[in-house]
């Protein structure tokens, strides 16, 4: 506060001993559909959608998912999240910032998904593309993608199965992302926005001009490195018998207004209570 200016408007999320606020499903209902014309694609100053990939949709938000045969960035395949932007009034609000999320598998870049598969479904209330693969690394290694939008919901679920078709186990295997964070500034609790290195920490956010998005997995902590726009982080590991699968399950939340327009919905997911002040 600078005396002589303005007071601005202030906004702060508390812990406390209550639960977490509730939230009111949106009134317009989730879908998947394949992007046929541009008119369809998300903008923004990093968008990279193109015609023929698959938009998720509901009111609150958009995300655009690489057609299989496509692949963009450091991938080797399609399949995998490249935009994604709040919506206001059925347009995107400011546009997509974020540059790229895929498979980091085995904590080794880039061992990732080659996918070869896609299926779309839309149900009452969720939209779900689902992508098919294996380790681009071992091809005994199966991996099934979900990426699930509820109506209503302003986060994105990606759940990732990762089964062992071979006769030989497969010791401490581990599934996680890489989130390549484009234009907006990565932020990680007790840290801000300056950090470096191996951590670990329950959520990640980044913040941009236009959009802001939050990253966590419940039940869990997302370790991993991180440098100045990137973040290679596990959320999953064990051991894989022939036959058995490991899952791995994360949230990507997307909203416009900095890291307190997500950090209600990742600390939600994560069952910690919390509340909110709203005040000049």
């Amino acid at each position: 506060l600078v005396p002589g200016r303005r007071a601005l408007p202030l906004l702060l999320l508390l812990s406390c001993s209550g639960a977490p606020a509730r939230r009111t499903a949106g009134q317009g209902g989730a879908r998947i559909f394949r992007v046929d014309r541009a008119a369809q694609l998300i903008p923004g100053p990093l968008a990279e959608g193109a015609v023929g990939d698959w938009r998720l949709e509901n009111d609150r938000i958009a995300v655009i998912v690489s057609a299989i045969g496509r692949p963009t960035g450091f991938s080797q395949s399609g399949g995998n999240v490249i935009d994604a932007a709040a919506r206001t009034a059925g347009a995107e609000g400011g546009g997509d910032e974020l540059r790229h999320v895929f498979l980091y598998l085995n904590e080794t870049f880039t061992r990732e998904a080659r996918y070869d598969e896609a299926m779309s479904r839309n149900s009452n209330d969720t939209a779900t593309l689902v992508v098919r693969g294996h380790d681009s690394q071992d091809k005994t290694i199966a991996l099934e993608t979900h990426y699930e939008l509820a109506t209503g919901a302003a986060v994105l679920r990606i759940r990732t199965r990762a089964t062992n078709l071979g006769k030989a186990p497969v010791a401490n295997y581990r599934i996680g992302d890489v989130l390549q964070w484009g234009a907006v500034e990565h932020f990680a609790p007790g840290l801000g926005t300056r950090f470096r290195g191996r951590l670990e920490m329950p959520w990640l956010a980044g913040a941009g001009e236009f959009s802001t998005y939050g990253y966590t997995a419940p039940g869990t902590q997302v370790r991993g490195e991180h440098g100045s726009s990137w973040s290679d982080v596990t959320v999953a590991a064990g051991d894989l018998l022939p036959g058995e699968s490991l899952e791995a399950v994360r949230h990507l939340a997307v909203s416009v207004g900095g890291v307190g327009a997500v950090l209600g919905d990742l600390l939600a997911l994560r069952r910690e209570p919390f509340g909110t002040l709203r005040g000049r």
